[in-house]
């Protein structure tokens, strides 16, 4: 009875939503999407010189008040 009752199933051509959400998952890691998109998250714009300079003048300007000079 068990037999003729699987054989009479019909079955969906669209695979169960978790068979769907692994093979997303593996094509995101795959392709490196979600690495990228965590680098890019947080990504600053490049400095110029100038405020380089100025970060690094400031910075020792602040040990020296510290130290005392």
């Amino acid at each position: 009875m068990d037999n003729t009752y699987q054989e009479n199933r019909k079955r969906s051509k669209t695979p169960p939503f978790e068979v769907m959400l692994r093979r997303f998952n593996r094509q995101v890691q795959q392709n490196r999407l979600l690495s990228e998109a965590k680098k890019r998250r947080y990504r600053e714009k490049d400095l110029t010189r100038r405020e380089k300079r100025q970060i690094a003048r400031h910075k020792t300007y602040i040990k020296k008040l510290k130290r005392g000079y």
